[in-house]
């Protein structure tokens, strides 16, 4: 005779059961969706799709703010969606989209100075010669304020590289 507490653990099986059957069949586990911004090249937005959270990645170099772009005005570009404020900032990186895209994919500059990829905040970049530097924290875009050059040449090295390592 079943307890309620065998038929408890049989249903929660069963169901669990179920719902992995379920995912293995459609194909959830594998999917790209399933993809964090840190193991992708270029940091996504992971409802959205769109780099960089949608922001513009031009404005920063021309209107000295992070702004957000409209879905009018999209572009993809290495197989990512870009989200741009204006036209004209959008024909602007058509032009030549490694001049404005964010160094790194996105990520984190500090983060990967100190060898790993980890995700941005839009909102706290900065702009240092002419490429376009992400960061998670205000934190720790001060910490790599304090040693910029040594940043950027060891962030170099591990992004050559962790890219080829990361997805699409």
């Amino acid at each position: 005779m079943k307890t309620a507490r065998n038929m408890f653990c049989d249903a929660r099986g069963f169901i669990g059961l179920t719902v992995m059957s379920l995912c293995l069949l459609t194909g959830f586990w594998a999917t790209e969706a399933m993809a964090t911004a840190q193991s992708r090249r270029v940091v996504t937005d992971s409802f959205s799709g769109y780099a960089i959270y949608g922001y513009d990645p031009v404005a920063y170099f021309t209107d000295h703010a992070a702004k957000r772009g409209k879905r009018e005005y999209e572009f993809v570009w290495n197989g990512v969606s870009w989200l741009f404020e204006t036209r004209a900032n959008l024909e602007v990186f058509k032009a030549d989209p490694d001049v404005y895209a964010p160094a790194y994919g996105g990520h984190g500059a500090l983060a990967m100075a100190r060898g790993y990829a980890a995700g941005c905040n839009p909102t706290v970049w900065a702009l240092y010669g002419d490429r376009l530097f992400l960061f998670y924290t205000h934190t720790s875009r001060a910490a790599w304020a304090e040693a910029v050059e040594a940043h950027i040449r060891k962030s170099d090295e591990v992004w050559t590289v962790l890219e080829g390592t990361l997805s699409r």
